[in-house]
């Protein structure tokens, strides 16, 4: 069990919630939608996991410390060009250019010159998919969120995804409107949290030690 300092929620899930430091972030994974709102100040406790090659809290107990704090994005890591050869080790803030496919039931996003992985929006709220169509060419920005390598998706938890052209549409999904899609206050936050990196030992990985938000194993049960 580990403990994290005060840090804020930087994304929401319909499973969980991005912690972040403005530095470092960790996807906490409750299995639920989660009652905390993006620029909440928490802590947390929970189990460190690995999840597909990701460090990620699970059976988190979260502490609201206080809400409506403003939260700015760092700087987004391009991977339109790298695409196909991402990957890390961290829930990475990265941003990519891409069309919107259907495949069956599923909405992926299919980035010109990438022939292995499409792109995924990880647990995404409903109300993001109505909001961009099938053809739109958009900008997904958000926290890296592992690869699927059995279903060749590169998974993203957004906080932003602009619509940089309408496409034609299809089927029952004609081409959206151009803008930047922006829900739940996912968008335009600050950090002022400690900046520190505290390396913690990651329980189901190889790695011996990888940089992470400020946590510290806990003496609590």
């Amino acid at each position: 069990v580990v403990e994290s300092e005060e840090v804020l929620v930087g994304a929401i899930t319909t499973k969980g919630y991005v912690a972040t430091d403005g530095t470092s972030s960790i996807y906490v994974y409750q299995n639920s939608t989660p009652t905390v709102k993006v620029g909440d100040k928490i802590t947390f406790k929970g189990t460190l996991e690995d999840y597909y090659g990701l460090p990620e809290i699970t059976s988190p107990k979260t502490t609201t410390v206080s809400s409506g704090n403003t939260v700015k994005y760092p700087t987004a890591k391009d991977i339109t060009t790298t695409f196909d050869s991402y990957t890390s080790s961290v829930a990475e803030y990265v941003t990519y250019t891409a069309k919107v496919v259907k495949n069956g039931n599923y909405t992926n996003f299919e980035v010109e010159g990438a022939t292995k992985f499409k792109g995924a929006l990880s647990s995404a709220p409903t109300a993001i998919y109505s909001t961009f169509a099938e053809g739109d060419k958009v900008q997904v920005t958000g926290y890296f969120n592992t690869l699927n390598t059995s279903a060749n998706l590169l998974n993203v938890i957004a906080t932003e995804v602009k619509v940089l052209e309408k496409g034609e549409g299809g089927g029952d999904n004609p081409g959206g409107e151009e803008g930047t899609i922006k829900w739940s206050g996912l968008s335009d936050w600050t950090v002022s949290q400690d900046k520190n990196h505290y390396p913690l030992e990651h329980t189901r990985s190889q790695r011996p030690r990888i940089p992470a938000l400020p946590l510290r194993q806990s003496i609590l049960t």
